[in-house]
Parts: structure tokens; sequence; C-alpha cells
């Protein structure tokens, strides 16, 4: 599944590269390469593949509900919540903003999510690790 996932980023022009470091990282490091997840993930394709192989990574374990760090994480849950409830399993998703909003319900986490439920956390791309660290943390 793996090598089929590359073939989809391949195709849907996921892998960037320059000659020189152009793209600033979310550590604010520069780069000569870059990985745009999100080509993949609103993909119809990639989004149904990456959603297939999640539950599959998933099988076996109780999860109440899956979810991350905005936006990636929300294009990936949706689709997994999606596949999932085609299979007549039911399994919530969540987001987790980078801070409360300030209107409305003013929350952190939104969508469902309720205390002592077991959590999936997903990301589109990881750089440093940070977002989904926070993410794990508002969770906690």
């Amino acid at each position: 599944m793996a090598k089929r996932l590359k073939e989809i980023a391949i195709e849907e022009g996921a892998f960037l590269k320059s000659e020189t470091p152009t793209f600033r990282l979310s550590s604010g490091k520069m780069s000569d390469h870059y990985f745009e997840g999100k080509r993949i993930t609103l993909s119809p394709r990639g989004a149904h593949h990456i959603a297939r192989m999640i539950l599959d990574e998933l099988s076996g374990e109780k999860v109440d509900a899956i979810g991350g760090p905005v936006i990636g994480a929300a294009l990936i849950a949706s689709a997994v919540a999606a596949i999932a409830d085609v299979e007549g399993k039911n399994l919530y998703t969540f987001i987790v903003r980078e801070k409360p909003k300030e209107h409305g319900t003013q929350r952190l986490i939104e969508g469902h999510f309720q205390k002592g439920w077991r959590v999936a956390i997903v990301e589109d791309v990881i750089t440093t690790g940070a977002s989904v660290f926070k993410a794990i943390e508002a969770v906690e």
C-alpha cells in the first residue's frame, strides 16, 4: 500500500524541489525540497488510499475518535471516518486548534471528543513534530 501511496504522491505533484532552499518549513528552516501533503489528502484517490491505510493500521485497536492539528488532520480524519462508516464502524472526528476561537464556543478542540475516549492523532506532514505534540498535549 505504501508503494501505491508514493505513486499517488508523484501523480498529484506532492514532491516539490528547487535548486536553492526556497521552501520555509514550519520550523523556520529553509529547504530545497518540500512534501505538499495536501496535494494527496485533497485528491479523491489520495484521501481514500490514506484512509484505508490508517484504518488497516488501527485494525484491532479500540479507538473512539481520530483527529489532530488543523488543517492537515481534519482532511485525513474525515476521510478515515467516512470509510469506517461505510464498513459499519463508528469513528468520530475532532480537530485541535492552535488556540481557542475567540467567538462561539471558544473551544481548543472542535468536533466529537469526550474525556476517557481513546483517540488516534494524525497529521499530513511532520517536520519537527511540534504541532502533533501540541495536539497530543491538548487532548491529554
